[in-house]
């Protein structure tokens, strides 16, 4: 097949399923959206759609001249557009009457996407490439950057984030944001969403499809509610609710505030609009290490009227940051005064007396014998140390006159465990996008930069990059990022946390995992996903792994799709309930021995062995099935199976088989003469059409 760019991740592929994001080929956008492979001005092919907004939608695309991934904004102003791109790709009005608001918007929209050109030296602004007119409406192609959104990394933090490190992110987006404001622009649309944790370090601030000069009144003159009012709930000030509102820098200055909030609690601020009719604010004093003078900051940011607020996000940033000289408690001042009064009274009273015992001598006078030091001067006998201060035997310090034996025999030293910060949590966050996700706590580093992981039982030589991965953050286990291999470090064993759901997931590029004999598995509860999307991993050894307290390994090598060697001799299985997905699409493995597997309390196989289309052999006829009511698609697609022992299935309490062997052109008949399927609903596609089961069509099994 020949190779193309996968519209998901502009990877070269000649597979059906890119391996490095999961986008299948026929996949494609809304019908709203341009199409994964439309090409404008001859020059930038359109990929999958980014994300979509009031104002405009933006794809990844790939840049055929330069060669590189780009970002391309659409103007496209869903209140007053509409498209079909199954028909066409040109934008149609939803209304005739609102052409001249709508090509007033356009007109600015380009002029402005130029204007904001001159930031490119900007680190903390998203560079913009070009602009261009096409298809009746425009486009604004800039910088792709790769990472996580300040929602996003705040959610994978547990939702909040600290004071100082929220306040540390934002800190260069400010001086960027007053750099805009000072050339005459607003950008209207500052949110979580709008702000991206750059992988090489530090912000960068996104979209300004909603941008507009402060100062050009003329511009607006013509133009209606529906498209100046850029609105996001909770981080728009009252101003952008109205149409005339007086946008200006203050208007950015309280979404910062709000975004700030957000980061701090994980909640959205009170609305606007809410707070006008008498809902109270943000409580800044419920936040936890806000200094008095940051919360006062805070507030007045976030003032209802604007000219309550700063005048600029740089007077703003001045107030958050500047420092504040602490004041001494009042104890300590008392304390200080009595050592003052105590030095004046020793310079009044015994100063004069030691000048009268004992005058200065004169330059003419030489020392005396008598003001020699003098014999008592030195110290006495007694003062010396006894023999009774020196250790005694029962103290165990001294000479044992007793055989050697009395010394503790040589031990190993017993290693002590540290327990990892829990995984990500991957829930609600786009599929394709989750290799961009940062790796365990940080945002410069991301998954797919990972070839390889090592596990270490000492900090000696960590990075100066390392990063606090423990679970308690007292830098007991530390990780850091050499090259492309991930190195995971602490004085002892490691543990994974409890809850070890998509540990590794989503390492696209990870090829080798080294657990260095001191990687402890033992108090993990559930492996959901651990290793999903690890798609060039190519050998994994679990056989040091404990796992007898977990119960869920649902799609826990799911989409290892170059995985050819797994060896899980030991694995404990007796309290897992939940084993779906669990080897899907391990597409080049050849071989599984699962025959230790203890299923007892297994319930639900769905799609367990799916896709496997490598697999030759397998033997389950260890399997306890009793309790398993979910066996659909469990060996469907496994197109080189040709033997399968089911025979001792108990499959009295399974309700769904459908597709079970859909797509096994090769298997022989499996020995289903023991099954009782007087349970099952669902049996649509069980087998393909014309094979059998004990010599007659297989749908006769299920009458």
């Amino acid at each position: 097949m020949q190779m193309r760019r996968c519209p998901g991740c502009m990877s070269l592929t000649d597979r059906p399923q890119c391996p490095v994001c999961g986008w299948r080929e026929g996949q494609g956008n809304k019908p709203q959206q341009l199409q994964p492979g439309t090409v404008l001005q001859g020059r930038y092919v359109i990929g999958k759609a980014l994300g979509q907004g009031g104002f405009g939608i933006t794809y990844l695309s790939w840049d055929l001249r330069l060669e590189q991934q780009v970002a391309v904004k659409e103007f496209f102003p869903s209140s007053l557009v509409t498209r079909n791109t199954q028909h066409s790709t040109t934008v149609q009005l939803f209304d005739d009457t609102a052409g001249d608001c709508y090509e007033a918007s356009l007109a600015r929209f380009l002029r402005e996407a130029k204007a904001l050109a001159v930031f490119s030296d900007v680190p903390e602004i998203v560079t913009i490439y070009g602009c261009f007119e096409e298809n009746h409406t425009a486009y604004i192609v800039m910088e792709y950057v790769k990472g996580s959104n300040l929602a996003q990394y705040g959610k994978l933090r547990g939702g909040t984030l600290g004071v100082e490190e929220t306040l540390q992110i934002l800190r260069p987006v400010m001086a960027a944001l007053d750099t805009v404001h000072k050339a005459g622009f607003v950008h209207r649309d500052i949110s979580p969403d709008n702000i991206i944790l750059d992988p090489t370090g530090g912000a960068k601030l996104l979209d300004f499809g909603a941008v507009r000069a402060v100062e050009n009144p003329a511009a607006d003159k013509d133009l209606t509610h529906s498209t100046e009012a850029i609105l996001k709930h909770g981080f728009a000030p009252m101003e952008q609710y109205r149409s005339r509102g007086g946008i200006g820098p203050w208007t950015d200055e309280y979404a910062l505030c709000a975004t700030i909030w957000y980061c701090l609690t994980g909640k959205l601020p009170p609305e606007a609009p809410s707070r006008a009719t008498g809902e109270p604010g943000p409580d800044w004093s419920s936040i936890p290490g806000l200094e008095p003078h940051q919360r006062a900051a805070l507030e007045k940011g976030m003032s209802m009227a604007p000219g309550d607020r700063y005048p600029s996000v740089g007077a703003l940033s001045e107030a958050l940051f500047s420092p504040r000289p602490k004041p001494v408690p009042a104890g300590k001042w008392i304390a200080a005064a009595a050592v003052g009064i105590a030095v004046l009274l020793a310079l009044v009273l015994i100063v004069p007396r030691l000048l009268t015992d004992h005058p200065a001598p004169t330059e003419a006078s030489e020392p005396t014998e008598a003001s020699a030091p003098t014999e008592t001067a030195a110290p006495t006998e007694t003062a010396a140390p006894t023999e009774t201060a020196a250790p005694t035997e029962s103290s165990g310090l001294t000479e044992s006159p007793g055989p050697e034996t009395t010394e503790p025999e040589a031990t190993a030293p017993v290693r002590q465990t540290f327990v990892m910060m829990p995984s990500a949590d991957f829930s609600g966050i786009d599929t394709d996008r989750l290799e961009y996700q940062p790796i365990w706590g940080q945002y410069t580093y991301l998954r797919r930069d990972v070839r390889t992981i090592r596990f270490h039982s000492s900090t000696e030589g960590a990075a100066s990059n390392a990063w606090d991965v423990s679970a308690g953050k007292n830098g007991t286990v530390l990780a850091w990022l050499d090259g492309s291999v991930l190195h995971v470090a602490a004085d002892g064993n490691i543990a994974a946390n409890p809850d070890g759901s998509w540990m590794f997931a989503y390492f696209t590029n990870l090829e080798t995992v080294d657990f260095g004999d001191c990687f402890d598995t033992s108090q993990v509860t559930t492996m959901h996903g651990m290793f999903l999307g690890c798609y060039n991993l190519s050998v994994l050894d679990l056989s040091g792994f404990q796992t007898g307290s977990v119960t869920k390994m649902r799609g826990m090598f799911q989409y290892c799709e170059s995985l050819t060697a797994l060896n899980l001799n030991g694995l404990q299985t007796g309290s897992v309930t939940d084993m779906r997905e669990m080897f899907r699409d391990c597409k080049l493995l050849q071989t599984l021995d699962v025959s230790g597997f203890d299923t007892a309390r297994v319930t639900n196989m769905y799609a367990m062995f799916s896709t496997c289309t490598a697999l030759v052999k397998l033997d389950l006829g260890s399997f306890d099935t009793s309790r398993v009511t979910n066996m659909g698609y469990m060996f469907s697609a496994c197109r080189s199976l040709e033997e399968v022992n089911v025979s001792g299935f108990d499959t009295s309490n399974v309700i769904n088989m459908e597709g079970m062997f859909r797509w096994c052109g090769v298997l022989r008949e499996p020995d289903l003469s023991g099954w009782d399927v007087s349970r099952v609903s669902t049996f649509s596609g069980f087998m393909d059409d014309g094979m059998t089961i004990n010599g007659r069509p297989w749908k006769e099994f299920f009458r």
